[in-house]
Formats: structure tokens, sequence, C-alpha cells
């Protein structure tokens, strides 16, 4: 969820500095060489991600985890570089033979030519009118309505900012699907908020069962009353579901 992911990000940005330190001391063990390939890898800073793991495998090759393989193999894909990517993870092999990822690779080790033959297809994309100057994410769509999270204010008189990024707290909104066939795209009516769901605090990343009773969401630990934090005073997020009762 993304917004799981900002609080991640600042967490991951924060040891990635911490480790940095051990790392320009000269300190290529295993331990410091593969978190500072985390902390990339988790931030999508993929240039660096490959650069760290390289090192790691270089030196550490033979002690490497199944998951640093596959990680490495999972950024030299993302990087272009498909063939080295293979080989690195067809060495999964050695680790777990009956991982999943090596046999679909072998049973079609021609799958990147298969599909970079295929005829190109192109499509315009275009901003839905119910985008925002703020954040505007975690769509989910249920029957002709479409679900997401924004930090837009509910007024424009309540604009209570969240301090980590400045901006007012996440709430769900929906909005009714439109079809225009003239021009050959989807969007949005205008967005309504899920008053019900609204607290004075972070919800997003709804979805809903396939019978449209329940409703599933992602909310800081609060109770209705107060802010519940743990012992360093950090509101964690939790998962809570709600009934549909009528309307």
């Amino acid at each position: 969820m993304q917004l799981i992911g900002i609080l991640k990000n600042l967490h991951i940005k924060k040891l990635q500095n911490f480790i940095n330190q051990f790392n320009e001391k000269g300190d290529d063990s295993y331990l410091v060489l593969s978190r500072l390939g985390d902390a990339h890898y988790f931030n999508f800073e993929l240039d660096k991600a490959e650069e760290n793991y390289r090192k790691l495998m270089n030196l550490n090759e033979d002690i490497a985890s199944s998951e640093h393989l596959f990680r490495y193999a999972q950024v030299l894909k993302s990087n272009g570089k498909n063939e080295e990517s293979d080989k690195w993870l067809l060495k999964l092999k050695s680790k777990n033979g009956t991982d999943s990822r090596v046999a679909s690779l072998e049973n079609n080790s021609n799958y990147f030519v298969e599909y970079s033959n295929k005829e190109k297809t192109y499509i315009n994309i275009h901003n839905l009118s119910s985008n925002t100057k703020y954040s505007d994410f975690g769509g989910f769509i249920y029957e002709d309505d479409f679900y997401f999270a924004s930090t837009s204010p509910k007024t424009d008189k309540d604009k209570k900012l969240y301090k980590w990024n400045k901006q007012p707290y996440l709430n769900i909104y929906k909005a009714k699907q439109k079809d225009i066939k003239e021009k050959k795209i989807l969007d949005v009516e205008k967005k309504t908020m899920l008053s019900d769901l609204s607290s004075k605090y972070h919800e997003s990343n709804i979805i809903i069962t396939k019978n449209g009773k329940k409703a599933y969401f992602t909310r800081d630990n609060y109770d209705g009353k107060r802010l519940k934090g743990d012992k360093n005073e950090v509101s964690h997020l939790k998962l809570y579901s709600a009934d549909k009762i009528d309307d």
C-alpha cells in the first residue's frame, strides 16, 4: 500500500545513510553490502542497487542468499540487462532446486525474444478529471464506481497537514465511471468522500468484497477517541473492515 511505502521509504533512507557510513570506512562485509543494496532496491534506486549487489556477488557469491540472488536478477532486468539477469536467476537452482522462478525460465528460455517480437501496441494515457495537486492513488473498481485515496482536504478550510509530507490527511473517495466513447477513454464524474469511513487521521487503499457487503481499508491505529502509538509514540497502520448496512 502506498502509504505504507511512504513511511517505509523514510525509514529505509535513514538506514541507508547509517550503513553508508560503514561502507565509506571500507567495510565490505556481506551484512553491509547486502543492507546497502537492499536500501537502494526498496527505494527503486536501481543503478545504485545494481552497483552494490554486483560488489556483493563479486565478493560473496558462494554465500549469497536466494533472495539476494533474485533481487540482483530483478535489478539487472529492470536496468535492461536481460541476459545477465537470466544468468543470475539460474544460479538460484544451486540454492533451491525446486524454485519456481528458475523452472519458469528453464521452460521458456526464449521468453524475451518472443516478447520483443510481438507487434507493438501504442496507447495514450491521460489524467482523470478527479486528479488534484495532492496525492491521489490506490484505485479500486467495484461495479461502476472507482474508489481511491487522496490527500485532498475535506473542505478548503480544513487543511490540517501531516508533518511527514506536508499534505492533508488521506481519505477515501469514490467517483462514478463514465465512458467517453467518442474519445475512446475512461474518466470519472465528480468525486465524493466516504464520510462514514473518515476519521481525523489517514484512511487509504480500500477493497470491497465481491458481494459488496464488506470493505477492507487501511487506517492509522485510531479507536475513535485517541491515536494509539507504540513505546516510541509512533502510530502504526492497521487493517480495518466495514459492513454495508442499507446505504
